[in-house]
């Protein structure tokens, strides 16, 4: 996840679909998919994404 949001620095379209796939398999995740999942929609927003 962290890589992918990397990349939507010089891929903007990525954004949208990284937050949709972490959206729609935050409930099936372990922890640590949920924490990460968390953190990085946290930042997508941040970013205007």
């Amino acid at each position: 996840m962290t890589v992918i949001y990397n990349l939507t620095e010089q891929l903007p379209d990525l954004a949208r679909e990284l937050r949709l796939l972490i959206e729609d398999q935050y409930d099936l995740g372990s922890a640590g998919f949920k924490s990460r999942g968390k953190k990085v929609l946290k930042q997508l927003q941040k970013d205007g994404h």
